[in-house]
């Protein structure tokens, strides 16, 4: 509760994980994550908080949380690619969001500044 929880870095991302979010948020970034299987399925409890996937680009994903007076989004990761894992996310969200975003970019001061 009113806290921040973090998976980062290499590690391996079960077939079946739950990323649950009460008052606070979740980061699974799993842009060097191991895939223990071809369809990871994430199922997100969020209330009054928010929970944030990352993924590689061509990561597939479908989106199949239902909301209440919150947002689900898929943005930034590219054209679906057979060869990559797919993610399915699944789960309830109220007030709060849930989100899928392709990897962090470096901000445009330190892309454009050498």
């Amino acid at each position: 509760m009113l806290s921040e929880s973090k998976r980062v870095g290499p590690w391996r991302i079960r077939q079946h994980t739950h990323a649950n979010a009460f008052v606070g948020s979740v980061l699974l970034d799993l842009t060097e994550a191991t895939f223990e299987a071809p369809v990871v399925e994430i199922n997100c409890s969020v209330f009054v908080g928010d929970v944030k996937i990352r993924v590689r680009p061509g990561t597939n994903v479908s989106m199949e949380a239902s909301t209440f007076l919150g947002d689900t989004s898929v943005k930034g990761i590219g054209v679906p690619d057979p060869a990559m894992p797919t993610v399915v996310v699944s789960g309830t969200c109220v007030v709060g969001d849930i989100s899928v975003r392709g990897p962090r970019q470096q901000p445009f001061w330190k892309r454009h500044v050498a």
